[in-house]
């Protein structure tokens, strides 16, 4: 007998119809699957792009390259990691997310894409 069908049986069907239960706990399991696989993989990658990984796990929502320099690495050139950001998205850890903005060198707005782990 399934764990689900178990759960049907004693009442609680509605863990897995009410939108509102089903996605806060695929949320909460989606988050626990990401953090477990990053901790099972963390010790393979390369210092580096660890250092980066770990950076982005710590923005749920997304950040961008432009947000890890400015944020966390004391306004370290773009060019200096963002292969390690490449690398981390060919290797499907990383997603895209939306849009940052930060004002470049003249004052005007511009848009960064923002990335998030997986999950």
């Amino acid at each position: 007998m399934s764990i689900q069908h178990s759960l049907f049986d004693h009442g609680m069907e509605d863990r897995f119809t009410d939108p509102d239960i089903v996605s806060e706990a695929s949320v909460d399991l989606g988050i626990a699957i990401r953090n477990s696989t990053f901790e099972s993989i963390k010790d393979e990658l390369p210092d580096r792009r660890r250092e980066i990984l770990e950076l982005i796990l710590m923005h749920p929502s997304g950040i961008s390259s432009k947000g890890i320099s400015v944020k966390h690495l004391n306004g370290r050139a773009l060019h200096t990691f963002s292969g390690r950001i490449t690398e981390l998205k060919d290797m499907g850890l990383v997603e895209t997310c939306g849009v940052e903005y930060y004002p470049d060198h003249n004052g005007n707005m511009r848009a960064y894409t923002k990335l998030r782990v997986k999950g």
